[in-house]
């Protein structure tokens, strides 16, 4: 976690309490910042947020504001850190004291304001990344096991992207749907290996055994704290739009667009790649399934997305192919 000065927004001024508000004003919208401190000679003894004025402007006499000053518009009391503060226990003194901006001391001077704002995005941001890297564990893991699995969730991930992003997917729901392909499988860690890469057909009680993964890829997932439905997405997976997959048999807009996606990437890839029980039948027969069922067990509009980068030699759906 980056130290608490590294997310200083605000350069470190003070404005005498004698100032016009003008002019902090003009100082803060020319370096677009929400707040400057306010000392009274030499120390800091409150702030000046944009929100001040809302609060305390007369807007039947905007006029009056050429000659205030920020004594009369100041916050009250003012809370102050040290640079050594962690960002945690920082939230946590802007939430009890109810402040959007806290300024950080140090060495005598003023090194200058970090604000809600900055602190819940860095926070975002940070958790994100623990999501990622916990994506990758798993995916790791069950490479350990099955190198097939972990190269076809990779690619999987890959194409289920481009056809989100083909179809005019929103960001946030695009980067869930990539975490939810690169684990999709990892439920088959609770697979025997010899079932994994077993080189002739399944049994039936094999193939239930296979078909299982989704539900323990589910309660693998269920317990983190995704920002979208990651684990519904890796239960869904092989659903299918006439109701003919599993594990729950759904149907159409019971399964989610991500889902439906997913489906596409992975009976595509795994008909373009080897397998233990067979060869990689290639683009010809993968491009026959898709289309064959199209309306039927896939999503037509995911179909037609995918077929469109499919036809585009820039689009890299092909790739690792």
């Amino acid at each position: 976690m980056e130290p608490i000065t590294e997310l200083i927004s605000g350069p470190g001024k003070c404005f005498d309490i004698e100032s016009p508000v003008l002019e902090a004003l003009d100082y803060m919208r020319n370096g677009d910042i929400g707040a400057v401190l306010v000392s009274e000679r030499g120390f800091p003894v409150g702030m000046f947020t944009e929100r001040d004025v809302l609060l305390k402007l007369d807007f039947h006499d905007p006029g009056s504001m050429a000659g205030a000053r920020l004594k009369d518009f100041m916050s009250g009391r003012l809370y102050t850190a040290g640079p050594e503060i962690s960002c945690g226990d920082a939230l946590v003194l802007m939430r009890d004291r109810g402040i959007r901006n806290l300024p950080i001391i140090g060495g005598g001077k003023v090194l200058g304001i970090v604000s809600l704002r900055d602190l819940l995005n860095h926070y975002s941001f940070h958790l994100e990344r623990i999501l990622d890297e916990t994506v990758n564990a798993l995916s790791s893991a069950i490479g350990q096991r099955d190198p097939y699995t972990a190269d076809h969730q990779r690619r999987v991930s890959l194409i289920s992207v481009a056809v989100a992003k083909r179809m005019g997917m929103e960001p946030s729901r695009i980067n869930g749907l990539r975490m939810a392909a690169l684990s999709h499988d990892v439920g088959k860690i609770d697979v025997p290996i010899e079932l994994l890469s077993k080189p002739g057909r399944l049994s039936s009680v094999e193939f239930e055994l296979i078909k299982q993964h989704p539900r323990a890829g589910y309660q693998i997932l269920q317990s983190v704290d995704f920002e979208q439905p990651v684990a519904e997405m890796v239960l869904q997976h092989h659903e299918r739009m006439d109701g003919s997959g599993y594990p729950r048999g759904l149907r159409g807009e019971e399964i989610l667009t991500e889902a439906r996606i997913m489906a596409i990437a992975d009976v595509f890839e795994a008909i373009m790649s080897f397998r233990p029980y067979r060869p990689a039948l290639g683009v010809d027969r993968a491009r026959e399934e898709i289309v064959a069922n199209r309306g039927g067990s896939f999503d037509p509009d995911a179909v037609d997305a995918f077929l469109a980068l499919l036809d585009d030699p820039a689009s890299g759906v092909l790739e690792g192919f």
